[in-house]
C-alpha cells in the first residue's frame, strides 16, 4: 500500500489543459458529508455495493492496525460491521460485482507451505456465504500483481502489472493480456476504476517513493482504453491519487495541497481537461462512487498528523456517505 507516500506533501500541478478553464463556466462545487462509521483504530477505503444496499471498507484492528481487515456494513444499519476477511486474509484493492453479491480483492500468497516467498493472488468473496474462489494463481503471472482490481460491466475483474492491463472472466478461466502496455510508466497503475460500460478504466501513478526527477515527473491521473490499448494522461507533475467516474464525463480524485497541509477534492473533465475544486470539511482519505449512483464515499478525518506512529497512522478516520452539489 502506497498510504504513506500518499500523505506526503508535493507541489500542486496545473491541468494538462489549463488553457481551457477561462472558456468553461466555473461550478461551484460542495461535498456534504455524513459520518456513518466509528472505529477507535479508523476506516479507510469504503467501496459502495452497485445496488445501494452495503458499502465494504477497510478497518484498522488490534490484529492488524496496517493492513487491516475487510468489513462490511449495511447501509441501512452502517453502525452494524461484519468481517468479511480477517487479518492475514486480505491486502487490499476491493471491488463490487455487478450483481452485488461478490467482492473481489488481492491477498498475499505463498508459492507452497514450506517457502517464504510470497506473490499477490485475486481472489473472490461472496458476502452472503462466505466463498472463497481464486481468479488469479499470482505466480502464474509474469511480473508481479498489483493490489488493485476493478470489476466491470463486463463482468470482468481487470488488474494490472507493472507492464501490461489484464481481464478475467469473473466466473474463471485464465487472464487476458489487454492491448494496453505500462512500460512507459515507472510504477504499475493504482487505484483503478472502470467506467460504467468497462472499457474505460481511470487510474493514478505514484512515484513518490522515486528521488529521480524522471520517475517522479510521471505523477497524475490517466486513462487506459482496453479496446484501443491507448493510454491517455489527464493531470501532471501533482499527488492525484483514487480517480473515481461520478459519470463518463466527470472524475473525482484526491491531491496533495502541501501548503494548505491537508488532502482534498477535485473533479477533472476527461474531455476538457478542466480540474475544478470541490469544497468539504476535514481532511479526506480514498474515495469511491458506484456507477450510476449520487453518492461519494470517502473516508474523513477532522485532522492528521503524520508525526504519530504508523500502528496508529489511521485514527480518527471514519467512512462518509456524501453528496456532490453543484451550483452554477
Amino acid at each position: 500500500m502506497k498510504y504513506y507516500a500518499i500523505l506526503i506533501g508535493i507541489a500542486l500541478c496545473l491541468s494538462a489543459c489549463a488553457e481551457m478553464r477561462s472558456s468553461v463556466p466555473r461550478k461551484e462545487l460542495n461535498l456534504a458529508c455524513d459520518l456513518i462509521t466509528k472505529n477507535a483504530r479508523g476506516d479507510i477505503d469504503p467501496v459502495p455495493s452497485l445496488d445501494g444496499r452495503y458499502v465494504a471498507y477497510r478497518r484498522m484492528t488490534d490484529e492488524s492496525p496496517v493492513i487491516g481487515e475487510l468489513h462490511l456494513s449495511r447501509l441501512e444499519q452502517p453502525a452494524k460491521s461484519t468481517a468479511l476477511l480477517k487479518a492475514g486474509e486480505f491486502y487490499g484493492g476491493a471491488s463490487w460485482s455487478p450483481d452485488s453479491n461478490w467482492i473481489s480483492y488481492t491477498v498475499f500468497e505463498k508459492k507452497s507451505a514450506e517457502s517464504m516467498l510470497v506473490k499477490k493472488s485475486i481472489y473472490k468473496i461472496n458476502i452472503h456465504t462466505r466463498e472463497k474462489i481464486r481468479l488469479v494463481d499470482g505466480w502464474t503471472i509474469s511480473g508481479s500483481v498489483g493490489e488493485y482490481t476493478s470489476w466491470t460491466a463486463r463482468n470482468e475483474v481487470v488488474f494490472a502489472t507493472a507492464d501490461a492491463f489484464y481481464t478475467i472472466d469473473a466466473e474463471g478461466g485464465s487472464p487476458k493480456k489487454t492491448s494496453v502496455r505500462n512500460q512507459s510508466l515507472p510504477e504499475e497503475p493504482q487505484h483503478l476504476a472502470a467506467d460504467s460500460v468497462g472499457t474505460l478504466i481511470a487510474f493514478s501513478i505514484d512515484t513518490r517513493d522515486y528521488d529521480d526527477q524522471y520517475l517522479r515527473s510521471s505523477f497524475g491521473i490517466w486513462i487506459a482504453n482496453l479496446d484501443s490499448g491507448q493510454l491517455v494522461r489527464l493531470t501532471r507533475d501533482s499527488p492525484d491519487t483514487f480517480p473515481v467516474w461520478r459519470n463518463d464525463d466527470t472524475i473525482l480524485f484526491l491531491r496533495e495541497l502541501p501548503e494548505r497541509k491537508t488532502i482534498s477534492l477535485f473533479a477533472l473533465s476527461p474531455s476538457t481537461g478542466t480540474v475544478e475544486p470541490v469544497e468539504h470539511e476535514g481532511i479526506l482519505f480514498s474515495l469511491a462512487q458506484a456507477p450510476h449512483q449520487k453518492f461519494v464515499y470517502t473516508a474523513t478525518a477532522p485532522t492528521f498528523d503524520l508525526s504519530g506512529d504508523d500502528l496508529n497512522l489511521f485514527r480518527g478516520f471514519s467512512i462518509a456517505k456524501c453528496r456532490l452539489l453543484e451550483r452554477r
